[in-house]
């Protein structure tokens, strides 16, 4: 399918600003000015843009620290580093203190569209969670197909049964966009139903984790394309351009141009394309509804309280970034999605209880005032456009899968995965080649988190293998994560090879750590380096199978 498509490079529309920071007037540590933070330590100076490289919000200085309010990620200005998470942010400028004015330009890129002038035909339909059929006459392609069965181990259920055709109508694609190796966009079981010939196209990440774990899949044609560039089928008038988030995730979203339709699925990428948005766009889609993290009700650092008050702090930063994207994009209309999902299993009612979200109806004033149709894809999951002008929606009434039922799945994992020896506990731990100074616990628990079948304690090392035991070694003078998980659970992440973020994400673990920093090092290479076939030696049954082959003992 995508040889039929020309490969170019993307293009940006540059504007920059001008900025004149007057040096004299910047006093000994910390000062906050309106573009920028600047930290003088006697004749040298470092200068920061505002923008926080987690999510795009407002860095604001107080009492001589500087954080983001949106989800407290704090900054040292002295050194560049974030203090409660492995990252660093690049001053535009550090050096001796110039006599003159300090000027800094500072570029605003907007993604140049193709140009095409066509008032084409484009229909979307919604199947579920982030599943889009967008069709036009030569291109109808899928997004992230979540469509039965639970995510994130267990942890995540569809809000709402999916259609019955929606199998027949995935595969009748041309293609599907991948975005990511979270479960509710690769979704083994799902894709389980679509043919392995189907072309399949992702972003192409440093990492690998979503070209390895497809191919892990049976998919044989998939096309990683790069960032930079965009695919055209110009007597057609489409292109379709990966884009990346903004911060050090592997998480992506997709550009589609229809002539002079112009669509970003943005999914759930934090600053998507650094908000490099193109000056006019027809549809921007994506997450809306926050709870999508097992922080901060997986963390055991934070009190109850204080738990709270994270959980209305996360969901209220979900809704204003939204809020400053579409200020920032103006689309013409906002299709919130990959939010309906539900915590159903009875275990996990506690965090049914406490782990609110938003509703598409809480971006009703934001888009009444911004001037943009809101559409909501529960009521009306067929839309139409000619051209960028939206035609119509309606309610497709079609036909509902039954639910699926989370007792079934748990005790299937349960008998799939009842064990671990001890070589393969090794074999894991050694193989990952994580070398990092960490101290890990493991305690395998059972659904309440309370009885410890097994404590596994995995040391590891800067420059060297880790060492595997299972009485407490003596204590280092490094960071330590003691992690309390689900032993069903973390056993069929072990044995598949899964990220561990599916256990995280998925409510499936409670964590401690000291210092209580995010230990991004760690998340991100079990997450996206080994997993899939870099772990596993053969492919394991995919979840439905386990279903499947439990109904006919």
């Amino acid at each position: 399918m995508f040889e039929n498509f020309d490969t170019e490079a993307a293009e940006f529309a540059n504007k920059s600003r001008r900025y004149a920071i007057d040096t004299g007037t910047l006093s000994e540590g910390v000062s906050q000015l309106d573009a920028f933070i600047v930290h003088r330590s006697e004749d040298h100076i470092r200068v920061y843009d505002r923008t926080c490289d987690h999510n795009a919000g407002r860095l604001i200085t107080n009492a001589g620290r500087v954080r983001c309010p949106l989800h407290g990620w704090e900054l040292d200005p002295a050194t560049g580093r974030y203090m409660n998470v492995d990252c660093e942010k690049k001053p535009l400028y550090s050096g001796a203190i110039p006599k003159e004015p300090l000027i800094i330009e500072m570029p605003e890129a907007r993604r140049a569209l193709k140009g095409f002038s066509q008032n084409l035909d484009v229909s979307i339909r919604y199947l579920n969670h982030a599943c889009l059929v967008i069709e036009t006459d030569g291109l109808r392609i899928g997004t992230d197909p979540w469509i039965e069965g639970p995510a994130f181990c267990n942890g995540w259920w569809l809000a709402e049964p999916s259609p019955v055709d929606s199998y027949d109508v995935l595969n009748a694609c041309d293609a599907l966009f991948i975005s990511h190796n979270h479960p509710d966009h690769l979704h083994a079981a799902s894709l389980s139903h679509v043919r392995k010939d189907m072309p399949i196209l992702t972003p192409k990440f440093p990492s690998g984790s979503t070209v390895r774990y497809l191919r892990d899949l049976g998919f044989t044609d998939i096309h990683a394309a790069n960032v930079t560039d965009r695919l055209v089928h110009k007597d057609r008038e489409i292109a379709l351009s990966v884009l990346k988030s903004g911060d050090f995730r592997d998480d992506g979203g997709l550009m589609i141009e229809i002539g002079t339709f112009t669509m970003i699925a943005s999914v759930d990428s934090n600053f998507i394309d650094f908000w490099r948005y193109p000056d006019h766009l027809t549809l921007l889609a994506h997450s809306f509804a926050g709870g999508a993290s097992g922080f901060p009700l997986c963390f055991d650092n934070y009190s109850d309280d204080e738990k709270e008050r994270l959980l209305v702090r996360n969901r209220n930063s979900v809704r204003a970034i939204n809020r400053q994207s579409l200020q920032k994009a103006t689309p013409s209309a906002f299709l919130p999605y990959a939010g309906f999902f539900k915590e159903s299993a009875a275990r996990d009612a506690f965090v049914l209880k406490r782990n609110r979200k938003n509703s598409i109806a809480d971006y009703a004033s934001d888009c009444q005032d911004l001037g943009i149709e809101l559409i909501d894809v529960t009521d009306t999951d067929l839309l139409t456009f000619k051209g960028d002008k939206f035609t119509g929606k309606r309610a497709s009434r079609s036909k509902r899968m039954e639910a699926s039922d989370p007792s079934l799945y748990l005790d299937a994992t349960k008998i799939k995965y009842p064990s671990l020896d001890i070589q393969e506990i090794e074999t894991y731990f050694v193989g990952s080649h994580f070398q990092k100074a960490l101290a890990l616990r493991l305690d395998l628990v059972n659904d309440t988190f309370e009885n410890t079948e097994q404590t596994i304690y995995i040391d590891f090392y800067e420059s060297r293998a880790p060492k595997i035991s299972f009485e407490a070694p003596q204590p280092r003078e490094v960071r330590t994560l003691n992690i309390r998980v689900r032993a069903p659970e973390f056993r069929q992440v072990l044995k598949q090879g899964l990220p561990w973020e599916d256990l995280s994400i998925g409510f499936q673990c409670r964590i401690t750590r000291s210092p209580n920093v995010y230990n991004s090092d760690f998340w991100y290479h079990f997450t996206n380096v080994y997993v899939n076939d870099a772990v596993k030696t053969r492919t394991e049954d995919c979840s439905a199978c386990i279903v499947i082959d439990q109904a006919l003992v």
